[in-house]
């Protein structure tokens, strides 16, 4: 199970959507000849290659890492819109709607 500092609730809730929309399993001998051509193979975060009984972390994107090495990657991540996938850059954990407005409506006419 993965591990989280104590904080705010937005910590509880990051727990509860990778509990939700994550997958997590064991590495077998049988996964490391399905995936010995492919990129599954490592993890993308450490490069180093997985060993049987080695705790997988699948985000919903598809991309797969040692859950130590995803666990340890987001505890740098400062808040919820700098949780992305590592390899995509695909949003990871609950979403804030505040973070989808922009601050100053001036910025969002410049994007059109």
């Amino acid at each position: 199970m993965l591990e989280w500092h104590k904080g705010p609730d937005r910590n509880d809730e990051l727990k509860e959507w990778l509990s939700k929309k994550t997958n997590r399993y064991e590495v077998t001998s049988d996964d490391l000849e399905a995936n010995a051509q492919s990129s599954h193979g490592c993890c993308s975060i450490c490069l180093a290659e997985y060993d049987p009984g080695n705790k997988i972390l699948e985000l919903p994107c598809g991309h797969r890492f040692h859950e130590e090495c995803f666990r340890e990657c987001f505890k740098v991540a400062s808040g919820p819109s700098a949780r992305k996938c590592p390899m995509c850059r695909t949003q990871v954990g609950p979403r804030n709607e505040e973070e989808d407005v922009p601050k100053d409506p001036r910025r969002n006419a410049q994007l059109m």
